[in-house]
């Protein structure tokens, strides 16, 4: 996976930790939009469970039978499915959002693009009341130089943008929409989540709103300065949510991202995107493109995620994450009713790690989890951006089915 960075479409690196694990970074799985691995036929014979430590469960012995047998044996097939297949299609031509050629240092003519059967009117007025809080960023690094954007999101001085956007800058330089430039201070920068704050001299300065949350097909709308174009503005929908990408070469996975198909393209990294209130949904990233431009796929990290991630930023200077303390994959429709379980979907217990809340809480092997405080998990990615959301020490309500019943289990969350 690329990402569209200034330079070059190098992405930015972290430690590789457990994949599976929901607060661990998942650098080394391939990125995922679906399961690879196909469910076993009627006939197959299941492998068996992989050796795996023990691992406390809440109450007395139970004794093992047809049901647990075939839960143990799913375990050993999601396993053997995550050591030999990575889960999921790994997106080997996802981009970085950043312009790679040369910094432009005169404003440019803003762009604006609307497709069919998006009320233009409504767009335009999101734009002119949005845009202000959308800056123009310019990096130097030695002899080399590349640009990208960056979003308000305190009057007091502060931008969101990416990591990789910023990553070995020796200077950084904000341009507003009013024309004045400002020496920009890195406060802070996190390659897992891929999330920056910038930090300028400036007071007063129209920060924007956070949305709550993206959903599949509202309308969006992305501001940033692709190829240097200053104020450009496109529109779309959101396509996709819970989305995961990672190039599966050691890189760090983005869990969670938002799809859009309105038009991203290389310096709309660190840009916003928008709902029709202006409201920020999230933060433009990067491109899934054979070409390196916009072919309709483009990801951007939720907001909320990328908010969590800026107040540790500016507080600590550092982001520490959560953990849950568990290893699995995804329960599909298809392999829950080839095993013949009660749920369709969610996030399967492969393992759990000693020492964590999941083990503490008497989380086991073959259990799926389904919920996180009332919010429905359909998948390990989705728990893993869950539990990076919350802070070491909260304390998070699971809803786990075991063997088809479903009980609530309090887990309070450690350090990665």
């Amino acid at each position: 996976m690329h990402r569209p960075t200034d330079e070059v479409a190098t992405p930015a690196t972290d430690p590789a930790t457990p994949v599976t694990d929901p607060a661990a970074d998942p650098a080394t799985r391939p990125a995922t939009t679906a399961s690879s691995w196909p469910p076993p036929s009627s006939s197959a014979t299941p492998p068996p469970p992989p050796p795996s430590p023990d691992t406390p469960r809440p109450g007395p012995p139970e004794r093992r039978g047809p049901r647990q047998t075939l839960v143990t044996a799913l375990v050993a097939a999601v396993v053997s499915a995550l050591v030999t297949a990575g889960v999921a299609v790994p997106l080997t031509r996802a981009t970085l959002a950043s312009d790679t050629g040369p910094p432009v240092t005169e404003p440019a003519t803003p762009a604006s693009t609307t497709p069919a059967g998006t009320d233009p009117t409504s767009v335009s007025e999101v734009a002119a009341n949005t845009s202000p809080s959308v800056g123009f960023v310019q990096v130097a690094n030695g002899g080399q130089g590349g640009s990208g954007s960056a979003v308000i999101v305190d009057p007091e001085g502060y931008l969101l943008t990416n990591a990789h956007v910023v990553d070995g800058a020796d200077r950084i330089e904000v341009t507003l929409p009013d024309g004045n430039r400002h020496d920009a201070t890195l406060v802070g920068s996190d390659p897992t989540s891929d999330v920056a704050v910038l930090q300028i001299d400036a007071t007063g300065l129209p920060a924007v709103d956070i949305a709550d949350d993206a959903e599949v097909g509202q309308t969006v709308i992305a501001i940033g300065s692709p190829f240097g174009l200053e104020g450009s503005v496109t529109s779309g929908i959101v396509s996709g949510i819970d989305r995961t990408l990672s190039s599966g070469q050691g890189q760090a996975a983005l869990l969670g991202m938002i799809q859009t198909d309105a038009a991203i393209n290389p310096g709309n990294s660190g840009g916003a995107l928008v709902d029709t209130e202006g409201r920020l949904v999230g933060i433009n990233t990067a491109i899934f493109s054979a070409s390196g431009t916009s072919s309709g796929v483009g990801f951007a990290i939720p907001a909320a995620t990328a908010m969590a991630t800026a107040e540790q930023l500016i507080d600590t200077g550092t982001v520490t994450y959560a953990q849950l303390g568990i290893s699995g994959g995804d329960l599909t429709p298809a392999i829950a009713a080839a095993y013949g379980l009660d749920v369709e979907d969610g996030a399967l217990v492969a393992g759990v790690l000693p020492g964590t809340g999941a083990a503490d809480a008497g989380l086991a092997e073959g259990d799926v989890v389904v919920a996180l405080d009332g919010e429905s998990v359909r998948s390990m990615s989705q728990l893993s951006a869950l539990v990076r959301s919350r802070a070491p020490g909260d304390e998070v309500m699971l809803t786990v089915d075991r063997a088809g019943d479903e009980r609530d289990v309090q887990v309070t969350l450690t350090s990665s």
